[in-house]
């Protein structure tokens, strides 16, 4: 039997009247929800705050130089889920810490989704069709990266715990030698039996937005994620698709395209506004990647 921890910043108890009550009184859900779109501020603050409260639960993290420790966010394809930032932070200040105790320093990797099931919005379904939708994916992670390692699982929310149901089931074969389970918020077990939608409703607090998107993005405070990403594919209103991309360089339309090619998001489905927009500015900044749809006939 593998050694398990599980911890969360904060355990939602009560959802009534627009309010979502935790442990500390209401919850910042608007935060929450920019972290879901790319905002990196509150992925860095909950990234740190489980760092600290892992470190505090198990000394042994900042002590023991023969237990290698391996780092995973939530399984994805290609394009990185939110969580994934919320990892990265976490690994960065638990490697500072490590490095101080002369500690070889945690590796930060992905599971990936060999198989994945229905493309269904996972926040809309109930405890049951998140099991069935959790039973159609297959994961993968690297068995010598898990062998006897420490594994920290990093994730945004809990809610019916079939997610990490599916980790475990991934992870436990390979044989490592305990697992952390770390959240940013947890549902508490009867609110998440009879609301279902919570998480969907938390999701959505902030109004994402593309304009939102351009302020995280000024800032210098915005790591793409496939959330943020399927938003801008499936934005109704053209001219505000058409604003953002106008005021980013072509660093940020080319990280675009780029995940929009790995993950095969309709690369060239016009009928989108993101993706004929896109198009349109490169052509109109003449940038090298254009030249191919040109020649195509695409467009």
């Amino acid at each position: 039997m593998v050694r398990t921890t599980r911890l969360a910043i904060y355990e939602i108890q009560v959802a009534e009247n627009g309010r979502l009550v935790t442990q500390y009184g209401d919850f910042d859900a608007a935060s929450y929800s920019n972290m879901k779109y790319g905002h990196t501020v509150p992925a860095r603050d909950y990234g740190y705050r489980l760092a600290g409260m892992l470190a505090d639960a198990n000394p042994t993290l900042l002590a023991d130089s023969c237990t290698p420790v391996v780092i995973y966010g939530p399984a994805t394809r290609h394009t990185p889920k939110p969580a994934q930032a919320i990892a990265f932070y976490l690994t960065q200040l638990l490697n500072h810490w490590r490095a101080e105790h002369r500690l070889p320093p945690a590796q930060l990797h992905d599971m990936k989704h060999v198989r994945q099931g229905s493309a269904v919005p996972y926040a809309t379904l109930n405890p049951n069709q998140r099991r069935v939708a959790m039973a159609a994916t297959i994961d993968y992670a690297d068995p010598n990266m898990v062998r006897g390692s420490r594994v920290i699982c990093v994730d945004d929310l809990i809610v019916t715990g079939a997610v990490e149901a599916k980790m475990t089931e991934t992870l436990e074969p390979l044989r490592p030698a305990e697992i952390d389970y770390l959240y940013a918020i947890r549902v508490n077990p009867s609110l998440a039996a009879t609301d279902p939608q919570v998480e969907d409703r938390i999701n959505a607090a902030s109004g994402p937005c593309p304009k939102l998107l351009a302020e995280f993005l000024e800032r210098g405070e915005f790591l793409l994620n496939d959330r943020a990403l399927r938003m801008l594919l499936t934005w109704p209103t053209e001219y505000e698709v058409r604003a953002l991309l106008d005021s980013q360089d072509d660093l940020f339309l080319e990280v675009l395209l780029n995940e929009l090619s790995a993950t095969g998001f309709h690369y060239y489905d016009f009928s989108r506004h993101l993706i004929r927009c896109l198009w349109k500015v490169l052509e109109e900044r003449q940038h090298p990647w254009c030249r191919p749809v040109a020649q195509s006939g695409h467009r």
